[in-house]
């Protein structure tokens, strides 16, 4: 394990950080108050952590890699495609459970405008 680009003891806490992270996701995926469609970009976050953590020089490689001249603005660049991808998909379900709950209430007013006001049709249905 190189330590020289976090020093020994930002590496731990690097580390401890990620771990911790995928177990919490683990835990609320489990409970079931994480979807498992929403838990994978976290999954990918906290992995992604993990990898930078355990393998620092990784991110000194995307870094030149990327042309990008300091191994913590890659960091940053990274930190905000994953925010970024979060955000997607966070959005994505937001917006399908609009659709949906607008469906069920439309739905719910057609069905309370026929025990409002039944026609003979839904009369003779009736056993």
């Amino acid at each position: 394990m190189s330590t020289d680009i976090l020093g020994p003891r930002l590496h731990l806490v690097a580390m401890l950080a990620a771990a911790g992270l995928l177990s919490v996701i683990a835990v609320l995926v489990r409970r079931a108050q994480l979807s498992a469609g929403i838990a994978l970009p976290w999954l990918g976050a906290g992995l992604v952590a993990l990898g930078i953590a355990i393998y620092p020089r990784a991110l000194a490689a995307a870094a030149r890699a990327l042309g990008i001249g300091l191994p913590v603005n890659a960091l940053y660049f990274i930190a905000l495609l994953v925010v970024a991808i979060i955000l997607l998909v966070l959005t994505v379900a937001v917006s399908r459970g609009a659709a949906r709950t607008r469906r069920l209430a439309q739905e719910m007013s057609l069905l309370r405008a026929r025990l409002d006001h039944p026609t003979p049709r839904d009369d003779q249905s009736a056993p």
